[in-house]
């Protein structure tokens, strides 16, 4: 009763030219995009210092990250950092000024996509931010 389809058929061979396909799709983006792959996998909580330490790793990685929401300089008040008891910061972008405002210098925990550019640093384009516990 077990009817297999024979290669030589027109549904055999679809279907093994469909599996070549889907097998190279997936070992193309393994090799190629690695970080795109990331963005799939549940968010993780990093201390900011990993990331700094080997940023690699974590770029395009889905991340929550915990301290203290700073204005780093007053030339630059749109510019906010979450900031490590061990002074490791990261830069949150992505979420408006008026929703980060009123956390400045309040414990927060945040969440997003970890990324580098040369110029602006490491960042979190952050999806959520929120007070931390018993702030």
């Amino acid at each position: 009763m077990n009817a297999k389809i024979p290669p030589s058929s027109p549904s055999g061979r679809r279907l093994a030219a469909g599996s070549v396909i889907l097998t190279a799709v997936f070992l193309a983006a393994v090799a190629a995009g690695y970080p795109f792959l990331r963005r799939f996998i549940p968010v993780q909580a990093v201390p900011i210092r990993a990331l700094w330490q080997n940023r690699d790793r974590w770029l395009g990685a889905r991340v929550r990250c915990a301290g203290e929401l700073k204005i780093f300089s007053p030339r630059t008040p749109e510019r906010y950092f979450v900031l490590e008891q061990d002074s490791y910061r990261l830069q949150i972008l992505g979420v408006p000024r008026r929703e980060l405002e009123p956390l400045a210098g309040r414990k927060v925990s945040v969440s997003g996509r970890f990324e580098f550019k040369q110029g602006l640093g490491v960042y979190l384009l952050a999806g959520s931010i929120r007070p931390k516990g018993g702030d």
